[in-house]
This record gives C-alpha cells, structure tokens and sequence, in this order.
C-alpha cells in the first residue's frame, strides 16, 4: 500500500499542471509540464495564446513539485529576499526566441536595458530590434525570465504581455530593493513627488530613466510615473547608471 501511494504521489507531481498564487501584481498563474518543469508563469493581463492553453489546464489547489518551489521563490522575490530564481524550466520556441529568453536571464537584477542592446548583445544587426521585441513580448514565463527588464530606447515602457503596470511595478521593486530602499512604498512615493513635497527630501532618491536622472522628491520636473524608479539615495542612483538633476541639484546637502 505504501508502494502505492509514493507512486501516486509521483505521478501526481509529473502530470501536466497549473496553480494559481497571490502576488503583488496580482494572481499568477504558474505551468508545470509532465517533467516537472516550469513552463509558463502569466500574469492576469496576458492576453496570448499560450496563456489562454495555460488557463484551460487542470488547476492544483495546493501546488507541488516544481510549482511549489516556484511559489516559494517568487513570494522570496516579491518580498526583496531574492534575486535570482534557480528553477527547472522549459520554454518551448523558436531558435531566436531560446537565444532571447536566454540572454533575458543574463539582464542584472535592478537594471533595464532596450530591445536594440538585447539585439547587439546576440550579434544581430540594428534593425533586428523589432524581431527581439517579438521574442521577448512571447516569453511565457514572465518574472522568472525578466522580459519586464527590456524598455524602449529611450527608457520609456514599452509593450509588455503581461501589462504595462505589471511591468512598472516590477522594475519599481527592483529597483528600490538594488537601491537600499526594498521597504519604500511605491504609492506613496508618487504620491509625495506628485505634491513636490519637500519633506519627502532626504527620504529617498527618484530616478528617472527617460531623462537617464535622480532628482529630489520635491523637484520641479513632470515626469510621467511609469518612467520613475526610488532608491535610497544619490549614490544608490548613480550605482544604477542615473546622473545628478541639474534642476533640484540632489547632491547638495
């Protein structure tokens, strides 16, 4: 009997699955092959085919195998304890779109890059940019493999399967835990730079990536919150290749 169970248990642990968990940017829908690998982690805003296959598969209510320890991971994640996911996992794509998901996971943690360097870091022409943003937009399992980490090349977001705000708060988490900052709050940061509130100053550091800089909280420039990032202070910023803002100066004491 016992022979039994432990081979129901396995086989129960290798069958082609999905579970559901809680984030930050909301539910996740975690896929499991019957290898017991990762094959796709989809946010609520996907919208692809893949996501809408993942959806009709039979759902675990208590994840096991690998999609326990992938659930484990992302809350360490979430909570700015992890960096780096160690997780079998299997992407079924093309050629092209392994080499991109591949060089995805090389993307340091707490940095963005556009999709025209991913290009030139995979020895493809300029012009192959709009190729690599196709790759990445069908990364099946976001999060793990940083896809939200390519940005447009002027730093602004660009299309993200998984939704623009899903993609902000990501690099908005990553960029606060690289920063020193992993218990900064996201709405009420904007919140004081909406109001230039000059009691915010000191607390921590803007970073713009548009404008490639760091300014006060309480600084006279707009700029839009998708483009915003917070770290714990001018040195955190610089160490995130962000310069001075010559406006507010927030070097100065």
């Amino acid at each position: 009997m016992t022979a039994l169970r432990e081979r129901t248990v396995t086989a129960a642990a290798t069958a082609t699955r999905a579970a559901t968990v809680e984030s930050p940017i909301g539910a996740l829908l975690l896929v499991a092959d019957g290898e017991d690998r990762l094959t796709g982690v989809f946010t609520e805003g996907h919208r692809t085919e893949a996501s809408a296959r993942a959806r009709a598969l039979p759902m675990t209510r208590t994840p096991d195998g690998v999609l326990a320890a992938a659930a484990d991971q992302l809350a360490e994640y979430f909570a700015g304890e992890r960096r780096a996911f160690d997780l079998p996992t299997a992407a079924a794509g093309s050629p092209l779109q392994q080499d991109v998901w591949d060089a995805l996971v090389r993307i340091p943690y707490g940095t963005t890059t556009s999709y025209g360097a991913l290009a030139a870091g995979l020895a493809m022409s300029p012009g192959a940019a709009r190729a690599v943003g196709t790759a990445n937009g069908r990364n099946p399992i976001s999060v793990i493999v940083p896809c939200h980490r390519v940005v447009g090349a002027s730093g602004a977001l660009t299309g993200y399967a998984g939704g623009l705000e899903a993609k902000r708060r990501l690099l908005v988490l990553e960029a606060r835990v690289a920063g020193g900052a992993p218990g900064l709050d996201d709405d009420c940061c904007w919140a004081a730079v909406e109001a230039r509130d000059r009691t915010a100053d000191g607390t921590f550091t803007v970073g713009v990536r548009t404008t490639g800089v760091y300014c006060r909280p309480s600084c006279a420039g707009r700029p839009d919150r998708e483009n915003v990032v917070y770290v714990s202070g001018p040195a955190a910023a610089r160490e995130l290749g962000l310069r001075a803002c010559r406006r507010c100066a927030p070097d100065d004491a």
